[in-house]
């Protein structure tokens, strides 16, 4: 007859415990993930929009063609990063040949992009303004 200490306790409450613990350092991971994602995107999409702009600045320069511009700049942004999106209807170079762009992504996350309310966080966006470098 083999006797248990304790009083019948096989360690419920241990293993409770743990799968708690697991379960919120899972929710804490993927919060911190979709944070230092957002975080990042926002970072990097500023140096893209000023690069974009520079390359539609320089574009213009050389033959003060709107739509090669603007084909510079999409490159540029889209050769960043694949996922970047330049709006058509906000660019433009002004007369004294500062281009100004605005690019658009959705930051890579776990939840954030799924839950419709919290959608809009994940959307990261920059005004990029540039003369040409050759200027």
């Amino acid at each position: 007859m083999i006797s248990r200490l304790g009083g019948g306790d096989r360690g419920d409450i241990v293993l409770g415990w743990l799968v708690r613990v697991v379960a919120l350092l899972a929710v804490v991971g993927v919060m911190a993930f979709d944070g230092l994602s957002i975080a990042s995107s926002r970072l990097s999409i500023e140096d893209q929009a000023s690069d974009a702009a520079r390359a539609a600045a320089d574009t213009w320069a050389t033959g003060h063609n709107a739509q090669n511009a603007f084909d510079s700049a999409w490159r540029s942004a889209t050769e960043a990063n694949a996922t970047n999106e330049l709006n058509p209807t906000t660019f433009s170079v002004d007369r004294s040949g500062i281009a100004h762009v605005t690019v658009t992504r959705t930051a890579p996350t776990f939840v954030v992009r799924l839950i419709p309310p919290l959608r809009h966080l994940a959307v990261v966006h920059s005004d990029g303004v540039s003369k040409a470098s050759t200027a």
